[in-house]
């Protein structure tokens, strides 16, 4: 929750934005008002049955999700920048390389990188599998 006058002393949201308004919103309040807290009760369900399409796989939620990472880069720290192209990668249904992994390890949300990386199609552990287990 935040008041109004809040969001209107920061110009709301960013029309500009074919996504990622709310991300962006968030992110310019705490710039001029400091921490937020995060609730621990769930303030939403999101209805994710797969009858219709959710921006996080549209290509609005790609543009959307550029344009915050353009506008607001210059804040993030290495753990921010590793985090969001994580996210861009997982967007774009990208594989995850062994070497991005590495890069990723010690940024947060581990487990989910993990189980993403551990999804992609991976050549090398398919040579990898090959070369150990179908040697002779």
């Amino acid at each position: 929750m935040v008041k109004r006058e809040r969001v209107l002393s920061i110009g709301g949201f960013d029309t500009s934005f074919v996504s990622c308004q709310d991300y962006d919103l968030w992110t310019r309040l705490i710039i001029k008002y400091g921490n937020a807290r995060r609730i621990n009760v769930t303030s939403y369900v999101i209805n994710d049955n797969g009858t219709s399409e959710r921006m996080i796989n549209s290509k609005n939620g790609t543009v959307g999700y550029t344009q915050f990472h353009n506008k607001h880069q210059h804040l993030m720290t290495k753990a921010n920048l590793a985090n969001q192209r994580f996210m861009q990668t997982r967007r774009l249904k990208q594989p995850l390389t062994i070497n991005e992994m590495i890069t990723q390890i010690g940024t947060g949300h581990l487990k989910s990188k993990l189980r993403y990386f551990l999804s992609s199609d991976l050549k090398i552990v398919r040579y990898l599998h090959h070369k150990i287990y179908r040697k002779g």
